[in-house]
């Protein structure tokens, strides 16, 4: 095993730590009965937008710094400080847990990115660990997981920082530069963009009565991180645009029939979520490099479309708007695609 193959299976496992201690400390200790914070939707809100749309800065500053492995480090200590923390002072921990998400996700997301551009497997594999480390988290009990979870995070964040060290890269100028894309990159970013708008908006109302049952539910999950990893290895062997076009209309068919028959439901949330890894490196692809800007461009409009959902967009949700947001993805990539391909001629 290569040590690029080892970098990438090391940092999806991460991811799924990460997310599962983060996303744990707070449903299962500041809004759960340990501590149980009484505005729990302020707390949820503040996590998420720190976590997701924090990253953009972040991201252009990992640019600059170069030191990935470094962040990631820090990401995983962050994210064993907050539990302390969060007992004496609990928005402080809040706001630590939510710094160590966005920290780690830069860190690795770069990372992964600069080794494995332009095939989108590898990142495919590293976004889709992240899902299951948050349904874990809505999951699980039990007080041993509350002081579990900062040992694990010490131990691994060590482990990152003295024995996996950053390749050398010493053009600072380089780094300093960010050259002013032009118009048709723009227009393609902005779809592609409003594609992850459009998939984090679903993946947040998404709520099957099926779901309510708990192997159905751990299925569910684990079609959107197969669909994750599955997305960027079908992208790389068959092309983007057939890629999204066959995977997005698979699941506007699913999404039809999905409330009454679940089997069509897992199908489509799985081809549903192919598009992820395609978008994220079609990003990075034209961002000169400037990898952490990339990442934090994908997790902002994940974080815009969170909005919605905080003024009440589960209402929205039904077999409309499954099949409206599938069919308008599959317009937004086929466009940015074709407009990357007509850039690249």
């Amino acid at each position: 095993m290569n040590n690029n193959i080892k970098t990438g299976v090391v940092y999806t496992i991460l991811h799924l730590l990460v997310d599962f201690t983060t996303v744990f400390l707070v449903c299962g200790l500041l809004i759960g009965p340990e501590i149980g914070i009484v505005n729990r939707g302020e707390v949820i809100i503040t996590y998420n937008l720190i976590a997701f749309a924090g990253q953009l800065p972040i991201g252009m500053i990992a640019d600059i710094l170069r030191r990935n492995r470094l962040l990631v480090a820090i990401g995983c200590a962050l994210s064993a400080i907050a539990y302390p923390v969060a007992f004496i002072y609990p928005w402080i921990g809040c706001i630590l847990a939510s710094l160590a998400n966005g920290v780690f996700h830069i860190g690795a997301g770069a990372e992964i990115l600069k080794i494995s551009m332009p095939k989108a497997a590898m990142s495919g594999l590293f976004v889709s660990s992240g899902a299951f480390g948050v349904w874990l988290a809505y999951n699980v009990s039990g007080k041993f997981v509350i002081w579990l979870c900062p040992v694990v995070m010490v131990v691994a964040g060590c482990l990152l920082l003295f024995f996996d060290k950053d390749t050398e890269d010493n053009d600072i100028s380089d780094r300093l530069t960010f050259d002013k894309p032009d118009f048709i990159i723009l227009l393609a970013v902005s779809c592609f963009m409003l594609t992850i708008v459009i998939r984090s908006l679903l993946g947040m109302v998404m709520d099957f009565s099926w779901k309510a049952v708990p192997v159905l539910s751990l299925l569910s999950v684990l079609a959107v991180v197969s669909g994750k990893a599955i997305g960027g290895y079908l992208g790389d062997r068959f092309g983007y645009i057939k890629t999204a076009v066959i995977s997005l209309g698979i699941s506007l068919l699913g999404f039809a029939f999905s409330f009454d028959y679940w089997i069509w439901g897992i199908i489509a949330v799985l081809c549903f979520n192919m598009t992820m890894p395609l978008t994220l490196t079609a990003i990075a692809g034209v961002s000169n490099k400037k990898y952490g800007f990339a990442f934090g461009l994908t997790t902002f409009a994940l974080a815009i479309g969170f909005v919605p959902v905080v003024f009440g967009a589960k209402d929205w949700f039904g077999i409309p708007l499954l099949i409206g947001g599938s069919f308008l993805s599959m317009l937004l990539l086929v466009c940015g695609f074709l407009l990357l391909k007509k850039q690249n001629n």
